[in-house]
């Protein structure tokens, strides 16, 4: 058994602390509540959407790019996984880091869909997401890189 803290109280919630509170994660929670309540969740779907059809376009239009899943904005989150011809997800994840820009790599945890797929062996998949701070130009930088790997 795991000894508690001695200085925990025997009673109520606190007899689970292990030490101090996480202030900073307490302030995390406070802030993300925040943003949540003053946010306008409608305003902020149609943004997000007008930002990533034009990634999810561009991917699609993008020979030896192959996108995963729905190909239309109404069936989807503005998350697109996708695959590039020659390359594993790995290296795509990279190049792209290497010019500043951040995705994953792999099968970020949809292991069944990825394996059914074909996927597994090759790595998985590239995913690029769209969040309240990413805007047309990240879309190009990310568009044109991707490109540019293909013209390599």
């Amino acid at each position: 058994p795991v000894a508690k803290v001695r200085a925990a109280s025997e009673t109520g919630p606190r007899k689970f602390e292990t030490g101090t509170p996480n202030f900073e994660s307490i302030a995390a929670v406070q802030a993300a509540a925040r943003f949540l309540i003053e946010e306008d969740m409608q305003q902020l779907a149609k943004l997000e959407s007008a930002v990533f059809a034009p990634l999810l376009e561009g991917l699609l239009e993008t020979p030896g790019v192959n996108v995963w899943g729905p190909h239309d904005l109404a069936s989807r989150a503005p998350t697109v996984s996708f695959t590039v011809d020659s390359m594993t997800p790995d290296q795509v994840a990279q190049e792209l880091a290497a010019k500043k820009i951040a995705v994953w790599s792999g099968d970020s945890y949809a292991m069944e869909i990825v394996e059914r797929l074909g996927l597994t062996n090759s790595g998985g998949v590239v995913r690029a997401g769209i969040s309240r701070y990413i805007d047309d130009q990240d879309v190009k930088h990310l568009l044109t890189t991707v490109r540019g790997l293909r013209s390599r």
